[in-house]
């Protein structure tokens, strides 16, 4: 077991049986939004993901976790038909629900946001990086899920480029937690992939590495980062979860150290309604 997993950005935690992790710097607006990020342990993350509609214990564990951890309506959540692309969609009450008890829509997109409380967003993920985003001063948040294509395709600054064309957020303001996902430390590629990271950012040393083997070890999480800052993200809001899924792979699902019928890991964000 790799033991508990908190360090100075994110809370590993665990109630009624349920592991699942929070990040400080979401957690310091607990009146405005609820988070998590769900892990192998109280079997939330093993549905069977090919199919657009949750299976009914799939729909009682998300039941389960909502109620429990989250303290929302499970039928709120909102599951993307993530493709692997840098489509991001906006979405709203009218979404509510698809993915749990109807079906997801058709639409390929890798990252949902939104600015209308109890609309839950959720990426899943095995490996791939989950990444949070909140506007505290224009209440908005979005979800995306970026594997080394929609790394490359920069979906998570096209994520918050879309927060400031459609909410008019200032991306000073934006936060942007990066979820624990695969690391360099586990992360090694081919020729063609290190290609294609090179195309995009450059011979950047801290991102990629070549290794003995003529191999090359890339690391997804400074490729968000780095990303991010471009568009004008402040480097003290962009946080990191710093925790690798394949070194973890007894507490979180991995597809790389579990193999290809794994289960996947949830990253969940939702708007909370206004007091009256």
């Amino acid at each position: 077991m790799s033991g508990n997993l908190s360090n100075e950005v994110i809370v590993h935690k665990q109630r009624d049986g349920i592991g699942y992790l929070e990040f400080n710097c979401l957690s310091e607006y607990s009146d405005k939004l609820v988070h998590c990020i769900t892990t192998k342990i109280g079997g939330i993350g093993n549905p069977s993901v090919k199919h657009s509609e949750a299976s009914e214990h799939t729909r009682e564990n998300f039941k389960q976790l909502c109620n429990t951890i989250i303290g929302i309506d499970y039928i709120n959540l909102v599951f993307a038909n993530q493709v692997h692309e840098d489509v991001i969609r906006m979405v709203s009450q009218e979404n509510r629900g698809e993915g749990v008890i109807r079906p997801r829509t058709e639409e390929g997109c890798d990252a949902l946001m939104t600015a209308t409380p109890e609309t839950a967003l959720v990426a899943f993920f095995a490996d791939c990086v989950p990444i949070l985003f909140y506007d505290p001063e224009k209440n908005a948040i979005a979800s995306a899920h970026a594997g080394w294509r929609g790394t490359v395709k920069k979906i998570a600054a096209k994520t918050a480029k879309k927060m400031i064309a459609q909410f008019g957020c200032d991306p000073e303001n934006i936060i942007a937690c990066i979820g624990p996902s695969i690391g360099d430390c586990c992360f090694e590629v081919d020729l063609p992939v290190k290609k294609e990271f090179e195309n995009v950012f450059g011979c950047d040393s801290r991102i990629i590495k070549p290794l003995d083997s003529g191999k090359f070890k890339v690391d997804l999480w400074k490729s968000n980062i780095v990303q991010l800052l471009e568009i004008g993200l402040k480097l003290e809001n962009i946080h990191y979860a710093n925790i690798c899924t394949a070194c973890n792979n007894d507490i979180f699902y991995s597809y790389r150290a579990d193999g290809r019928e794994t289960g996947r890991n949830y990253a969940i964000i939702q708007l909370k309604s206004k007091k009256v």
